[in-house]
């Protein structure tokens, strides 16, 4: 940890955080006016998967400079002198957090010094880079219980500190190289990544989740476009996603869409997880579906369908419809009790021209259980210990690549953003979600299944780590989940979860100095979250840790008391929750 430490700061001496890195952070704010222009008619030629390379930054800045009104003019002409005025900026933040959980309270203080910028090697922007280097210093290891809802790292920063006093410091660090022209270019490096017109929702890759090693290329002309990105991911033990890494885990994603007019674009993706070798299949423009056939159809293949549709100038419909997995018999037969594995979300983006609102977004979302999880065995016996490694769960180090929310949620999303004055920038946020444990689902003589088993071979959280197959290490072909595989149970529990949230986040910025060069940003936030039935999440069936020879002496009857005080426990636990979040900081960019 030494060596990181000292090597990190090299980094900083020589490169000397997080204003100007639009061609590395998809969550950079550049990409919320990208979809504003989008939608307004200004721009439309853009890459499938943000971020974008320095060359596309540049065109659709230059485009909107030209072409849009005096407000989008100056956001882009802003924009502009961040990515070119300087090949690397210094920024520092810091802020204070705070959470009140029933009562209960605690405080947070994080500093952020990092180094970052982008930088174009040619006239041409042939070749350009783009990074940031830095540090994300907090008092505590876990900032989960500061955030509401469903928690997402804002740093890529979790593992391996440095010990600073009370404080833990953790190396942040994203770089992007592209090489390539406009329409044609491939980009390769460390960083997040982000697909589909929800910025920081996406349902196959989401800009808000844990970064990862990624090559990829696209393709574009006036109506197709294509992208293919392969990623270097980490995976975790089976039924624990929290374990320690393991390596030897990849994804690939690839996505077409087309053009049909400035009205509708439609597009078609897919993602394949699997690991525990390196597949040159997955680098190759073929369909994954059908590809995997050749080596036996054993790795996670999910694809996806998009609509985008803008009807009149500033409105956007588009759904997106992620499939694990389906019953293509009974949805013949126009029933969707059965393993329909689907996310799905569909809403309206809306981006007036100069008003005071900026953008406001209504959303339906939904993932069934078992969504984005997948069982792993080991060799090629159908097998699983608490060792197995799960190389093909839709998850990079146990957090998960796609949706914000588990299996087995649906959710309402409201989001408006204003500029009241300028350069506060106000946002708004009301959400209402349900979740349940699918394991409320399950049969009795399923339940004796997880409680009869050897401990930590299975999670009954109703998590991605929840799995739809048993181990049977006497088979090559392991044991179905019958309640998982015959039905759908999409929020039949008779324990449902409700969450209801309420937010506020602020910012303003303003330029300080002899030559305004330095820009200061304050900001601040809040938020409320109401949790009826909190604790679904929790694993309902745990292993009694029988022995075997303990096991077959278990009764009948005394099964059906094990499971009915499991049944129990779960259900006393469950409780209401009222909290409260918030933080205040500041950002210095010079």
């Amino acid at each position: 940890m030494k060596k990181k430490f000292l090597s990190a700061v090299v980094c900083l001496i020589v490169s000397v955080s997080a204003f100007a890195q639009m061609s590395v952070d998809p969550m950079h704010d550049f990409y919320n006016y990208v979809q504003i222009w989008q939608n307004k008619g200004i721009v439309s030629n853009v890459p499938l998967i943000r971020p974008y390379p320095v060359s596309n930054i540049k065109e659709i800045l230059e485009t909107v400079i030209e072409n849009g009104s005096q407000k989008d003019v100056k956001a882009a002409e802003e924009f502009y002198e961040e990515l070119t005025g300087k090949s690397f900026y210094v920024d520092i933040s810091a802020d204070a957090g705070f959470v009140s959980d029933d009562g209960e309270k605690d405080t947070v203080f994080r500093f952020f010094p990092a180094v970052m910028g982008d930088k174009s090697f040619s006239q041409t922007d042939f070749v350009s880079t783009g990074y940031c280097a830095g540090f994300a210093v907090r008092t505590k290891s876990d900032e989960s219980a500061f955030f509401p809802g469903t928690y997402m790292p804002p740093h890529d920063a979790i593992r391996d500190p440095a010990e600073i006093g009370p404080a833990k410091a953790y190396l942040d660090f994203n770089n992007t190289i592209a090489v390539g022209t406009k329409n044609i270019f491939v980009q390769t490096g460390l960083f997040r990544s982000g697909f589909g017109p929800y910025l920081g929702q996406g349902l196959a890759l989401n800009d808000r989740r844990f970064h990862s090693g990624n090559l990829n290329f696209t393709y574009m002309n006036d109506k197709l476009k294509y992208t293919q990105q392969f990623s270097v991911i980490g995976a975790t033990l089976s039924s624990d996603l929290s374990s320690s890494l393991s390596g030897n885990k990849f994804t690939s994603f690839h996505a077409l869409e087309y053009e049909f007019s400035r009205y509708f674009s439609l597009s078609y993706y897919e993602a394949s997880t699997f690991g525990g070798r390196f597949d040159p299949m997955y680098f190759m423009p073929v369909p994954f579906m059908i590809a995997q056939e050749i080596e036996g159809c054993e790795d996670n293949i999910n694809m996806g369908i998009m609509f985008n549709v803008r009807p009149v100038k500033g409105i956007l419909w588009c759904t997106d419809i992620y499939v694990d997995d389906f019953d293509l018999n009974k949805l013949a037969k126009l029933s969707l009790d059965s393993k329909q594995r689907i996310a799905a979300r569909t809403g309206i983006i809306w981006t007036p021209d100069d008003m005071m609102i900026k953008k406001a977004s209504l959303s339906y979302v939904a993932v069934t259980p078992y969504t984005y999880s997948h069982w792993e065995y080991e060799g090629n016996r159908a097998a699983m210990s608490k060792f197995t490694v799960n190389y093909q769960n839709y998850t990079n180090g146990g957090i998960p690549i796609g949706s914000e929310y588990k299996p087995n949620t649906d959710a309402i999303e409201l989001s408006v953003e204003i500029e009241p004055v300028e350069k506060l920038n106000l946002k708004f946020t009301a959400a209402f979600s349900r979740h349940a444990n699918v394991c409320q689902s399950l049969t009795d003589e399923e339940a004796w299944k997880y409680l009869s088993a050897e401990e930590g071979v299975y999670c009954t959280d109703g998590g991605i780590a929840t799995h739809s197959m048993y181990a049977n290490p006497n088979d090559t072909s392991g044991d179905q989940v019958k309640t998982a595989w015959n039905h759908l149970n999409f929020l039949t529990q008779d324990d449902v979860m409700t969450d209801i949230q309420l937010g506020l986040d602020a910012e303003y910025k303003l330029k300080v100095g002899a030559e305004k060069k330095k820009q200061v940003s304050v900001k601040f936030g809040v938020s409320v979250e109401y949790i009826k039935n909190y604790g679904v999440d929790t694993p309902m069936y745990k292993s009694l840790g029988l022995s075997q020879t303990e096991i077959s002496l278990v009764t009948e009857e005394q099964k059906k008391d094990h499971i009915n005080q499991a049944k129990k426990a779960f259900e006393d636990q469950l409780t209401t929750k009222l909290k409260f979040c918030g933080y205040a900081g500041f950002g210095i960019r010079f």
